[in-house]
């Protein structure tokens, strides 16, 4: 008597019920999951811009820097030119 009462169509849906709550949490742990994905892969991502713009920026001033000490050396050299012109 109790399977009678038990086999009714409440337990169906019960049963379909139960079936799309364990579905729902498993679609929300995914969900999370690739929002946490996701998330990891902007900050890693930000994380190689900013890398990335210092390299250059870096490289800016080794090449001014560079640059800089080039010309240095050719003023000095004219100068010294200069004064062995003026001396001479």
């Amino acid at each position: 008597m109790y399977q009678k009462l038990t086999d009714g169509p409440a337990d169906g849906y019960k049963e379909e019920n139960w079936n799309l709550e364990v579905k729902i949490q498993d679609l929300q742990n995914q969900l999370s999951e690739a929002q946490s994905n996701a998330q990891r892969a902007k900050t890693e991502m930000k994380s190689q811009i900013l890398s990335e713009s210092w390299t250059r920026s870096f490289q800016t001033s080794l090449a001014f820097g560079h640059n800089q000490v080039s010309n240095t050396m050719l003023y000095r050299e004219h100068c010294k030119n200069v004064y062995h012109l003026r001396r001479g």
